[in-house]
């Protein structure tokens, strides 16, 4: 079944600090982005609300991943 969830800005501002924050504590403690890895689909995440949040043509959405 297909969850629909309408977030306000606040929401969405909210989630990417907190998928940036929780990605920032796992560099901070050793780990080494790579592909796949277990932080891959939060990074893809941010982007895609990064790009909601500031839109396309922003210099904050960045594409890496959803090119």
């Amino acid at each position: 079944m297909l969850k629909i969830i309408i977030m306000t800005k606040q929401d969405t501002s909210s989630r990417i600090i907190w998928i940036e924050t929780t990605i920032m504590k796992a560099l901070k403690e050793g780990h080494q982005p790579n592909t796949g890895d277990k932080y891959q689909s939060l990074r893809i995440e941010a982007e895609i609300l990064r790009c909601i949040y500031y839109g396309n043509d922003s210099s904050n959405c960045r594409r890496i991943y959803t090119k």
